[in-house]
């Protein structure tokens, strides 16, 4: 009896491994007024090294690419494909973030740590 339970418990593990891997917790950040366009990211695929944050990126349910940001200096470095791109802050030079724009909404949810309420 210990064994069959056992391997209940061990299946049921091996069984939602995949599932819980592949989380995704995609969040509306940005609507146009202008043309009803929808930008959402997702929050679970936030990835920090230092001040060089990147999160996905989807634009109307389109899974489209990642944006990659300079937290330290409020600026967008770049956005690719949906591939975790190899570069530092140092090696691009950044567009600079502007209020109430898809950007800065994005930049808020992959920079922004919610110990660092002053920022």
């Amino acid at each position: 009896m210990k064994a069959f339970r056992g391997a209940c418990i061990f299946s049921a593990i091996w069984i939602g491994l995949p599932t819980a891997a592949n989380t995704e917790h995609w969040v509306s950040v940005f609507k146009s007024e202008r043309t009803d366009s929808v930008w959402w990211v997702d929050t679970d695929s936030i990835y920090r090294d230092g001040d060089l944050a990147m999160i996905r990126m989807k634009f109307n349910n389109d899974v489209t690419e990642i944006r990659t940001f300079d937290c330290s200096r409020n600026t967008l470095l770049g956005h690719r494909p949906m591939t975790l791109p190899q570069i530092t802050a140092e090696q691009i030079t950044g567009i600079p973030l502007l209020p109430n724009t898809k950007e800065k909404a994005m930049f808020d949810k992959a920079c922004k740590r919610w110990w660092e309420f002053w920022k």
